[in-house]
């Protein structure tokens, strides 16, 4: 069995360094000529702040959000970071074309930021150089984080990065109390819910007099967007009411040191860092966190779903499984007719 090794360098932020005002940014800036070059050995994100001379919250920034020892630490890690002067006259060239000055504005920039020139801005491009969003204005540590996750872990493919947004500040509400009681309690995401997570042991043990299908939750713990899905998607109050109901759910660390026994076979670990051999089985090397896998009442494999799910995407999957509609009906045509209790 061929061994994969998982890496991804896992940064507290919230437990971050205080700010020095007086320092300077530890970001490790390139140009983005640089950052292309690089890219096409190793892809990475791109991070560009977009600032001109005169912009004093673009100074201040560097100074607070970009003087953050973690936040720092995690762009220079997962991205390639980019400072471009959008009044500045030299040529940039980026994916082969020459960005020069015309009237005020380098022509690059003014393209980064469809023409809406605004400082500080700061501009994400995805790692495949496809997809980009400008984020205007200043931010600091904690408006910054989701963004970071969001790029670094490539979730633009599952969810909007604004929806992503709230989904992280609700997942760790203590550390955005500012923000969340600026919004109307009717608007908040419901995360009222309160889902029992099984061990695999207590699940298996439950099943012998109550049968049920299982979903597995699986991640792995240097992946911010699977606290955050854990902590808001399986905690809506739909969602645990419909899990309770039909559903044996246990979180299951991908990369458990654990030795895990099904139906008298048991998957080990392949050691530290390493995938367990039930996630190999699971996953067919394909694999993707965070993901929910689906298996029936004998714990046989009926589907997996991979990357970020929102309770709204999450609820008619639950709800097509959990009767024997799977069997005969194509998720697709079922979900054409499917009415959420969750409100909007």
């Amino acid at each position: 069995m061929r061994k994969l090794l998982f890496i991804f360098l896992f940064i507290p932020f919230l437990s971050s360094a205080q700010v020095d005002t007086t320092q300077k940014s530890l970001v490790n800036w390139m140009t983005i000529e640089k950052a292309e070059e690089l890219n096409k050995t190793t892809q990475k994100p791109i991070l560009i702040d977009i600032y001109t001379d005169w912009c004093s919250w673009c100074k201040y920034m560097i100074k607070t959000t970009y003087s953050n020892a973690n936040i720092a630490g995690f762009i220079n890690n997962n991205f390639y970071p980019v400072q471009i002067d959008a009044e500045t006259s030299d040529t940039l060239t980026f994916q082969g074309e020459k960005h020069t000055k015309v009237g005020k504005n380098n022509q690059l920039a003014v393209k980064l930021l469809s023409g809406r020139m605004s400082y500080p801005t700061t501009v994400f491009l995805s790692r495949d150089l496809k997809y980009s969003i400008p984020v205007p204005g200043y931010l600091k540590t904690t408006q910054i984080e989701p963004f970071l996750v969001y790029f670094s872990e490539d979730l633009y493919n599952s969810i909007d990065a604004i929806l992503f947004q709230q989904l992280y500040m609700m997942a760790y509400p203590k550390n955005f109390k500012e923000e969340l009681t600026k919004q109307p309690l009717g608007e908040l995401i419901d995360t009222l819910g309160s889902p029992k997570w099984l061990t695999f042991n207590e699940a298996f043990e439950k099943s012998k007099t109550e049968p049920k299908k299982y979903i597995l939750f699986s991640h792995v713990n240097w992946r911010y967007s699977c606290k955050v899905m854990e902590k808001t998607s399986f905690s809506n109050s739909v969602i645990t009411e419909e899990l309770e109901k039909n559903y044996y759910l246990i979180s299951f660390d991908a990369a458990t040191e654990e030795t895990i026994s099904v139906n008298g076979k048991e998957y080990k670990s392949l050691g530290q860092g390493q995938p367990n051999e039930l996630s190999m089985e699971l996953f067919q090397q394909q694999f993707y966190f965070p993901s929910v896998i689906v298996l029936d009442e004998n714990f046989q494999l009926l589907t997996v779903i991979r990357g970020f799910l929102t309770a709204e995407q999450l609820e008619p999957i639950l709800s097509y499984f959990s009767s024997d509609t799977w069997k005969i009906v194509q998720f697709e045509e079922y979900f054409k007719t499917f009415e959420s209790k969750i409100k909007k």
